[in-house]
């Protein structure tokens, strides 16, 4: 939960802190800091004292609180000479930090933070409007939230997941609506039986080929029919299979070699310059997947999900002509 830090100012100090508060904002962001009061009035109803100005810092527990008033930026800031009182506000917890209700608030307040409106108003009216195929709209909805709370590895592998339902249930109910006309309506659960026949017709074939079928059963025209296999290329195979060549596809980038005492001196003397550099394929630096394949699928699962949804919302009114269900 979180925990609060209250720094009761100096009134004869207040020019000393504004300079010094560059510094102190940039020392506590390192520990997920932020001010949720500044500069505001405070007084003390309970002493005869006058009003004063207090400033107010969130951090996301109490361990941080006490990590970054146990750091060495934190002693370099000398916020003692600048204020009357700091204050800790704990979250008095019985069971500790480790209670569950408490680690899943911090892990919403991180996701939280990590929110875009930008990314959430490129999505907003897939998000909104509902499918023909209600089979589809669970998948859909959580794409919407991975996209929103940027879990994008996980819409992207949920996007692929949607573009290989939708196609086998397009060819499903495509066939199932051609052929109802056999059906024995004097028959107990003709349809399940119908539809049943279909579904394993197409539950085993894999992306390549209901693209196919797809476009042979007039569902799909040539141009949706290639945008399906450049999703299948580009996006299904390298999520899917793990596949980081195809995922990075050629992207290079810097990389500063530091070997040695002499090395470790010199780069912290800002003498980078003098250190040996080479342009690397991100495929061969599997060390570094935890940053670039969430990067890379920061970038792809949005037009992905828009280009997907396009072609499902096509191929639906084919299906259904005039909303017919």
């Amino acid at each position: 939960m979180p925990a609060y830090i209250i720094i009761e100012l100096k009134q004869e100090r207040l020019l000393e802190y504004e300079m010094l508060l560059r510094n102190i904002v940039t020392s506590f962001s390192r520990y997920e800091g932020r001010f949720v009061v500044r500069g505001g009035n405070g007084e003390i109803l309970t002493e005869n004292r006058n009003k004063g100005i207090v400033d107010i810092i969130e951090f996301p527990s109490s361990k941080v609180t006490k990590q970054w008033l146990e750091s060495e930026e934190y002693s370099k800031l000398n916020l003692k000479e600048v204020s009357d009182k700091i204050i800790i506000i704990e979250n008095d917890n019985s069971k500790g930090e480790n209670n569950i209700s408490n680690e899943i608030s911090l892990i919403l307040q991180n996701q939280i933070r990590k929110i875009q409106v930008n990314r959430y108003s490129q999505i907003r009216e897939i998000y909104n409007n509902s499918y023909k195929l209600p089979e589809l709209q669970t998948i859909k909805h959580q794409i919407c939230i991975c996209i929103t709370f940027g879990l994008d590895i996980a819409a992207m592998t949920l996007t692929n997941h949607l573009l290989e339902k939708f196609l086998k249930l397009a060819l499903i109910y495509n066939d199932s609506l051609k052929n109802k006309s056999e059906m024995d309506l004097d028959s107990e659960f003709a349809l399940i039986e119908l539809i049943k026949k279909f579904t394993s017709k197409y539950d085993d074939k894999v992306l390549f080929e209901t693209i196919k079928l797809a476009s042979k059963n007039d569902l799909i025209n040539d141009e949706e029919k290639i945008q399906l296999e450049k999703m299948r290329v580009f996006f299904r195979n390298p999520y899917s299979h793990a596949h980081r060549e195809k995922t990075y596809r050629g992207a290079k980038i810097g990389v500063t070699e530091i070997k040695g005492t002499d090395a470790i001196l010199k780069f912290l003397d800002g003498k980078e310059d003098e250190l040996p550099k080479s342009q690397e394929k991100l495929v061969d630096l599997p060390f570094g997947d935890f940053i670039y394949s969430n990067n890379f699928a920061e970038l792809d699962c949005i037009p992905y999900l828009i280009e997907l949804d396009i072609i499902i919302r096509s191929v639906e009114s084919k299906l259904y002509p005039e909303g017919q269900i």
